[in-house]
């Protein structure tokens, strides 16, 4: 486990075996841009990707809404059917 010199610099580190180490910290800014721009295409795909998957997913919710309500009134209408069979066979029994 590291932990930071109180007799160094701000920058120095020491490992567990007692050498100095550079905090990921203090990289350069230059380095972090350039990290950032290298990654930026593959952000570009990414984020093209979320788009798809989410009209996807809009239209899956939209066609289970309608499935939906078409298995609602299906119900209702089974309901009415069976009732009517039921008022029927008893009203000739």
């Amino acid at each position: 486990m590291s932990r930071m010199s109180g007799l160094g610099s701000k920058h120095s580190w020491h490992n567990s075996s007692g050498s100095f180490t550079t905090s990921p910290l203090t990289l350069p800014k230059r380095s972090c841009r350039a990290k950032r721009a290298e990654d930026e295409p593959k952000l570009d795909d990414i984020r093209q990707e979320n788009v798809s998957i989410t009209s996807q997913l809009i239209a899956h919710k939209e066609t289970q809404t309608r499935l939906l309500k078409d298995i609602e009134s299906l119900k209702a209408e089974k309901s009415t059917l069976v009732q009517r069979k039921v008022w029927s066979c008893s009203r000739l029994s």
